[in-house]
């Protein structure tokens, strides 16, 4: 009986690890040369957008700089799927194994990485 418990015990254990999950994904910052990349607004604004904000006096800040491309590039490199970014927030939602999580964690531009929840599928699809 023990031996039992114990291999229904094990392979909950391998199964929840393969288990795919939704996991948060912060970064650090807004990747390589944001002061130069602010300059430049019409590489991630509307020409509309830049306008209003002219127009209204807000400033264009670190916030409305995108997720860095090599940021994403770099979780999907680690086996996690991106299923949609935040730029206010500077991070990720993905889906990924336990596993993969671990190991995107490890990467010098993450600042943290916390589940979500069990995944049914992609958000997008």
């Amino acid at each position: 009986m023990k031996g039992f418990v114990l291999t229904v015990c094990l392979i909950l254990t391998v199964s929840l690890a393969q288990a795919q999950t939704w996991f948060w994904v912060e970064f650090t910052d807004k990747g390589p040369q944001p002061t130069l990349r602010l300059q430049q607004p019409e590489t991630f604004l509307s020409q509309e957008s830049i306008s209003r904000r002219q127009a209204q006096h807000i400033p264009i800040t670190f916030s409305d700089l995108p997720v860095a491309p090599q940021y994403l590039q770099g979780v999907r490199a680690e086996g996690g799927t991106v299923e949609i970014s935040s730029k206010w927030l500077n991070g990720t939602v993905i889906e990924a194994t336990f596993a993969q999580a671990g190991q995107i964690e490890t990467l010098s531009y993450v600042r943290r990485v916390r589940p979500l929840g069990p995944s049914q599928g992609g958000i997008t699809s």
